[in-house]
């Protein structure tokens, strides 16, 4: 089974997943990577500050997969 690592990056410090989880496939990675950014972003609670940014980028071990990216910032 196939292993993908989920490295997350906040406000430019990065955390690299270097044991990784053993899933299906690509879809299961996909699936796997939505479900914890939603949860991650609801534990905010409604107290999400501005001009943050977030992201976790996926990898398998050839490389990088795909990349889901959030920024929260205050227009006018």
């Amino acid at each position: 089974m196939p292993r993908y690592f989920f490295h997350i990056t906040h406000d430019g410090s990065s955390v690299d997943d270097t044991e990784g989880v053993e899933l299906p496939d690509r879809t299961a990675a996909w699936q796997g990577a939505t479900r914890a950014w939603g949860q991650f972003i609801r534990e905010f609670n409604g107290e999400l500050e501005t001009r943050i940014a977030l992201q976790v980028d996926v990898h398998d071990q050839d490389g990088p997969l795909f990349r889901i990216s959030f920024r929260a910032e205050i227009l006018r």
